[in-house]
């Protein structure tokens, strides 16, 4: 069985970020966990850490969360959220360039964080309550429009 590792390759703290850890990620239709996401982190304690980037994959998630690890540095449970939202971005609808400016204007706008996994991926941070129900209202406009796809990172 081949395990798929995704990456980060520009967390948004990466100026804090220390060390890096892993959670199991379910890929859609395989069931088991057969992938995992790297996440930027910061050592707080020997297996307590603060997650320096935006989940691109893993769910109940978010920057700032401080979480504990087992042994092997897989993250076990959410030990402090940091009250942050995460939402993704799918462009892969569009290939329209003026569109993917107007999304990053709106998220730049609302003052919310963003880190690309690919050309059609995009990690969004809103770090309070109001700026999630902005970026939201703005994705969910351009949703009913045919322009991205998007989710939350919470179940």
């Amino acid at each position: 069985m081949t395990i798929k590792i995704f990456t980060h390759s520009n967390p948004v703290w990466s100026e804090k970020a220390n060390f890096i850890i892993g959670i199991p990620i379910v890929v859609k239709g395989r069931g088991d966990s057969d992938a995992w996401e790297q996440l930027w982190s910061k050592q707080i304690l020997d297996r307590h850490f603060e997650i320096c980037c935006i989940p691109f994959f893993a769910y109940n998630l978010a920057l700032g969360d401080e979480v504990e690890t087992d042994n092997n540095y897989m993250i076990t449970s959410v030990i402090k959220p940091s009250g942050h939202y995460t939402f993704r971005i799918w462009l892969g609808s569009t290939s329209d360039n003026q569109v993917r400016l107007d999304i990053l204007r709106d998220i730049e706008r609302i003052g919310c964080l963003f880190e690309w996994y690919s050309d059609n991926l995009v990690g969004v941070d809103a770090e309070s309550e109001a700026k999630a129900r902005s970026i939201s209202s703005a994705l969910l406009k351009r949703e009913k429009l045919g322009q991205i796809v998007y989710e939350t990172g919470k179940t």
